[in-house]
C-alpha cells in the first residue's frame, strides 16, 4: 500500500505485512494533544521578548541577538496548531511492523470514499472497518 502525493510514494507499507485497515473520521495527527502541547510552548516561547521591545521602542537602549531570533519560534509554534487540530477523514493501516495514519484530503466525505475502500478491500482481501 502506497500513499502517493504529487506523484511520489510518500508512505509505503507491504501488503503482506498489513494486518488491519481502520478507515476513520476525526483527528488526522496521530498525536494531536502533543502536537498542540508543543505548538502552544512555541508560541508563548517566541512572544517572551515582546515586552523588551515594546521597552525598546519606548526608551530605546540595546536589542540582543537572541531575543530577535527568539520570534520566529512563534512562528512555528503557530503553524503546528492547525495540524493538532484538523480533523477528517483518513486511514489507520496496522501492520506487523508498526502503524501508520493515512489523511485523506479535506475534500473527501464518505460518497467518495466508499468506491475507493471497496476497491482497496478487493486488491488487498482485507476487510476494511469504516468508523464514521
Amino acid at each position: 500500500m502506497h500513499l502517493v502525493e504529487r506523484g511520489r510514494a510518500v508512505v509505503v507499507v507491504p501488503c503482506s505485512s498489513i494486518t488491519q485497515i481502520v478507515a476513520a473520521y476525526g483527528s488526522q495527527s496521530p498525536h494531536p494533544i502533543l502536537l498542540a502541547i508543543l505548538g502552544i510552548a512555541l508560541l508563548l516561547i517566541g512572544l517572551l521578548p515582546i515586552p523588551f521591545f515594546l521597552n525598546w521602542f519606548g526608551s530605546g537602549g540595546t536589542i540582543h541577538t537572541s531575543e530577535v531570533w527568539i520570534i520566529p519560534i512563534s512562528v512555528i509554534g503557530l503553524s503546528l496548531l492547525p495540524g493538532a487540530f484538523r480533523r477528517g477523514y483518513y486511514l489507520h493501516v496496522r501492520s506487523t511492523v508498526g502503524s501508520k495514519r493515512l489523511a485523506f484530503n479535506r475534500a473527501a466525505g464518505p460518497a467518495g470514499l466508499e468506491p475507493f475502500l471497496a476497491t482497496v478491500e478487493a486488491a488487498l482481501g482485507i476487510r476494511i472497518e469504516r468508523k464514521f
